[in-house]
């Protein structure tokens, strides 16, 4: 902003928004550099010339009361945002303003599966693909907004889809990644068949932040560590925590894993802060933290140890945010922490998203607290 500082937007200080538009799981610019905001109850889009924001929610009949939840936006090819809602995905055209919900029905084979989605792709020939639990991945015919939901049953080392997707991910030779219940599958888009590429162990907790990097490797949590498969070699290793090996991975349970402009993987952890890993050594970084935003200076240190998400901004700034603390901003030169929680006037804390748009402006989601536009120079908080 142009007094360097953080700028607040909630139901507090902004009439046009209210108490439910307060907690932001997502936050999106599509390719018109239009800003959109996936809220509890609906889609906003900000208008940087007036600073304003104008809500978009669904008029269907449907009463479910977290039906317009959204959690999740991308963009098609034709311009149109498919947004996972709290009943079913939601298809929104953002030149006439309007939705179209789909949603399960068991009378209906073409329908969505289940109305509760965990993630969304579109892959580079347009299709969009669907995550949908317990029921696996779907495929989307748009011609004729129909689903298709691939079947159980492996055949010949060639596997289908076997339930219980929570992730899906593409790799830079066009094929598209998940995992379920039964391990890590790979499918070539055109193609009606998935290649099970990991095979999930008897007793080996649930596969998660599922990832690939720019060399084709695979990386997946599992609660006992965490996983790099190599498609080449078609072999798995895994990085568990060792209490004597301080260049062991600092916690067993991963959030979320990202890799940086120069190879640098990243994983947020659930109990031990951030972490980096060396391809080259196979050797993990830990980076010091605290707990629960227990931090009085903006010291060396994380202000927490669950990390909730991971954004390289276009200096190569690294930020991360946290669950009990706020936004940190790591430089990977210098190695040095900032955390932005503790401020004079006001704590913005519980950040679920961070955003650079393409215009530079900052962009900080949270929960319960709102939408944050912060100025990368101070980081002061106002009301």
């Amino acid at each position: 902003t142009r007094n360097k500082s953080i700028q607040e937007y909630s139901h507090l200080n902004r009439p046009e928004l209210k108490p439910s538009n307060d907690t932001v799981s997502n936050i999106f610019e599509d390719s018109k550099k239009r800003l959109w905001f996936a809220t509890n109850d609906g889609l906003l889009r900000f208008d940087r010339a007036s600073r304003a924001f104008k809500a978009y929610i669904p008029t269907d009949t449907n009463k479910e009361s977290d039906k317009n939840q959204i959690t999740k936006i991308i963009e098609a090819k034709n311009g149109q945002l498919w947004l996972i809602s709290g009943k079913g995905l939601l298809a929104f055209n953002p030149e006439t303003g309007s939705f179209q919900r789909f949603v399960a029905n068991p009378n209906d084979p073409f329908s969505l599966s289940w109305n509760h989605p965990d993630d969304l792709l579109v892959d580079r020939s347009g299709i969009l693909w669907v995550a949908n639990g317990i029921n696996g991945l779907e495929k989307l015919n748009i011609l004729t907004s129909s689903f298709t939901t691939f079947p159980a049953g492996v055949r010949n080392g060639t596997a289908y889809i076997l339930g219980s997707t929570n992730n899906v991910a593409t790799s830079a030779d066009g094929y598209i990644w998940f995992c379920d219940d039964h391990g890590i599958f790979k499918w070539k888009p055109g193609t009606n068949t998935s290649i099970q590429v990991y095979k999930k162990g008897k007793d080996e907790p649930g596969l998660d932040a599922l990832f690939t990097d720019t060399q084709g490797m695979v990386y997946f949590n599992n609660e006992k560590g965490l996983k790099i498969y190599d498609p080449v070699t078609r072999s798995a290793r895994i990085y568990s925590f060792d209490n004597n090996d301080t260049t062991s991975i600092s916690n067993n349970f991963v959030n979320i894993i990202m890799q940086d402009h120069n190879g640098t993987v990243w994983a947020g952890t659930a109990g031990a802060g951030l972490c980096s890993f060396n391809t080259a050594t196979h050797k993990f970084k830990r980076y010091p933290y605290t707990f629960r935003g227990n931090i009085i200076e903006r010291t060396n240190q994380l202000d927490d140890n669950v990390v909730n998400c991971i954004y390289e901004d276009s200096k190569g700034i690294l930020w991360i945010g946290t669950q009990a603390g706020g936004l940190n901003r790591f430089d990977p030169k210098t190695g040095k922490l900032t955390s932005y929680f503790v401020d004079r006037q006001v704590n913005v804390h519980t950040i679920t998203h961070i955003f650079e748009d393409q215009s530079g402006r900052f962009w900080i989601g949270t929960f319960a607290q709102g939408l944050f536009e912060f100025d990368r120079k101070t980081g002061h908080f106002i009301r």
